[in-house]
């Protein structure tokens, strides 16, 4: 029998191998992490604002469309500033291509809501689309890559096929609530398929940061236009304060 310091030496030996052919990295600055499951340095860490919505039914996103769209459940995973390293994150994701970053996100994000009730019973994950013309110059859609991350640990499927963008829109970025909707109406529909398939199922839209909820709430008329008893969720990864 191999004794038990011998067998622990061995694997510390291992690991340290491991993460020397294969450094654990953050993936914001790109240093290494000390925990073998963490995303971000301990630097890094301190500079995010985690957001623990996804404990509680009645958080910040449900509030945030009380009145207008009746949500089975919703949850951010960081509130969202300019200037943070969420946001440069996020323009990573967007723009640079770096479509790793909401695949890591969402497969973390998948973690923690898998733990709650009201987020077990999705049905499928449906990213919030890009115009196709805007989506052949990006070559991506960021929102699907947190869509996959989030399938990755929750075991969901991505649908793509369900909802479609049909016109492209201004820039949101300056942009009141009232000028974001006049902006997003009719700039999504639900596909031949979607509007056949949205009756009594629970769908989840996901989306890279929440601001005012022009966008997701646009999305979410058009499946409670076509069955008003489909259950709809929201899942971004930041929301404004």
């Amino acid at each position: 029998m191999v004794p038990r310091s011998l067998l622990h030496a061995f694997r510390l030996g291992r690991e340290g191998l491991l993460d020397l052919l294969f450094p654990r990295l953050c993936l914001s600055c790109g240093l290494r992490t000390l925990a073998e499951d963490a995303l971000f340095c301990l630097d890094c860490q301190s500079q995010l604002h985690p957001a623990d919505m996804y404990r509680f039914p009645d958080n910040e996103v449900a509030s945030r469309f009380r009145g207008r769209i009746e949500l089975a459940a919703g949850a951010a995973l960081y509130y969202y500033e300019k200037g943070t390293r969420l946001q440069q994150l996020m323009e990573r994701l967007k723009y640079r291509g770096e479509t790793n970053i909401g695949l890591s996100l969402g497969a973390y994000f998948g973690r923690l809501l898998v733990e709650n009730e009201p987020f077990r019973s999705i049905e499928w994950l449906v990213p919030v689309p890009l115009h196709p013309k805007k989506q052949a110059l990006r070559g991506y859609n960021q929102s699907a890559w947190i869509a996959r991350g989030l399938s990755r640990s929750m075991g969901i499927p991505v649908r793509e096929d369900l909802l479609v963008r049909t016109r492209e829109t201004d820039s949101q970025t300056r942009k009141g609530r009232h000028e974001r909707m006049q902006n997003m109406s009719a700039a999504f529909a639900l596909t031949p398929l979607g509007r056949q398939m949205t009756a009594g199922h629970h769908i989840a839209l996901v989306d890279d940061v929440l601001t005012t909820g022009a966008t997701l709430e646009s999305c979410a008329l058009k499946f409670k236009e076509a069955s008003p008893l489909c259950r709809l969720s929201m899942l971004t990864l930041g929301m404004t304060c």
